[in-house]
């Protein structure tokens, strides 16, 4: 276990981690970029609210990665059935 300090909007945070810090930077610029984003959109004041909507945009990456991901592994699933029906078809004859 290490510690890694990385800065998300302004603030410094060690983080506590078995991962690559490379990895963990990574994933705290993301949130960091996020935060701004969000923060420079519109009247959100406080850290927290700015903190709860980047969750949330997240949050929604997340799960809408997660949904094309499954409507690939359905697609590549009915592919593969096909694909042995034919050899399937092929053998037998």
């Amino acid at each position: 276990m290490q510690t890694v300090t990385v800065n998300i909007n302004g603030e410094n945070y060690a983080i506590k981690t078995d991962d690559d810090p490379v990895y963990v930077n990574e994933v705290a610029r993301y949130v960091d970029e996020k935060m701004r984003e969000i923060a420079s959109a519109g009247k959100v004041i406080t850290t927290s609210k700015v903190a709860i909507l980047t969750a949330l945009n997240l949050a929604d990456e997340l799960f809408k990665s997660r949904k094309d991901r499954q409507e690939r592994d359905q697609a590549a699933g009915r592919r593969i059935e096909k694909i042995l029906l034919q050899l399937q078809g092929a053998v037998g004859d």
